[in-house]
């Protein structure tokens, strides 16, 4: 009988440590296969942020000036009511 509890004993062992070999392991594919989520995720948002910012600036350097050309004459028919600002044409140059 105490031979049986030894050998039982020593198989309870043995699986506990390969049990817990197989969870380490385990676990380290899943992290590695978390942050290799988190790094394509943050590279592709870098990727699209810098997409953007090339976008705008773009389009700051090549937007056109809009310059003053006139004003419109103050009389009884176009002068503006109080409170309301002046209209003040402008065009593309």
């Amino acid at each position: 009988m105490a031979r049986i509890k030894q050998v039982l004993n020593e198989r309870r062992l043995a699986y506990e440590r390969a049990y817990d070999i197989a969870s380490a392991e385990q676990e380290a594919y899943h992290n590695e296969q978390v942050l290799a989520h988190l790094r394509g995720t943050r590279r592709r948002r870098l990727a699209t942020r810098a997409t953007a910012q090339d976008a705008t600036s773009v389009v700051k350097t090549t937007a056109e000036p809009i310059v003053e050309t006139s004003k419109t004459t103050e009389n009884a028919a176009t002068k503006p009511a109080d409170g309301v600002s002046e209209v003040v044409e402008k065009t593309i140059v």
